[in-house]
């Protein structure tokens, strides 16, 4: 999964109308895979995590393929993974990830399939996150928390995401730890 070429990943459990994710793997660990992600418009869109055990097939012969590699040379863009962000656990990506992006995108797809929750990191342990939510309007609407297990995917960096914390006007900012114990595996 991991040569440097554009991948269509399918997580038919979780999407099983045969949507898929096309972007570059630029990490990958025992659970998890962290993609750059292309968006319709052809440009890289911020990053998305998945977990490995979610994902039904990847795809890297797909025909449009060559022509979405194409154009992003040509434009100018490259994949790269995020300097300091970590995937050895669900909870070491969404710590890392708060340090760099200011707002991250956290998805329950098997209890709500269309929904997600984007905001800032209030904090983390190995069980559950806390984030203070953000609205569509960019607006502060109290704070979201749920368990680490029940997360399916896992976005930051996007430009919907930065537009919302540009309007917010949000920097990222350092993220607190509940204990001081070092990170566990999930």
């Amino acid at each position: 999964m991991k040569d440097g070429r554009v991948v269509r990943v399918y997580r038919q459990s979780l999407e099983p109308d045969g949507y898929s994710v096309e972007g570059f793997v630029v990490g990958v660990e025992e659970d998890l895979v962290l993609m750059h992600v292309i968006d319709p418009a052809i440009v890289l869109d911020g990053f998305r995590v998945l977990r490995i055990a979610d994902i039904t097939s990847v795809d890297s012969s797909f025909e449009s393929g060559p022509f979405l590699e194409r154009a992003l040379r040509l434009r100018r863009q490259r994949p790269r993974r995020p300097e300091g962000l970590r995937l050895d656990s669900v909870r070491a990506v969404i710590e890392t990830a708060a340090l760099i992006f200011p707002l991250i995108t956290l998805h329950r797809e098997r209890e709500h399939k269309d929904s997600c929750w984007i905001g800032r990191l209030v904090e983390v342990d190995d069980l559950r996150v806390t984030i203070d939510y953000i609205t569509p309007a960019a607006e502060w609407d109290g704070q979201e928390r749920y368990a680490l297990r029940v997360l399916t995917k896992i976005d930051f960096g996007g430009r919907y995401e930065e537009a919302l914390a540009s309007v917010a006007g949000l920097a990222p900012r350092p993220a607190r730890r509940r204990s001081t114990r070092p990170l566990q595996r999930m």
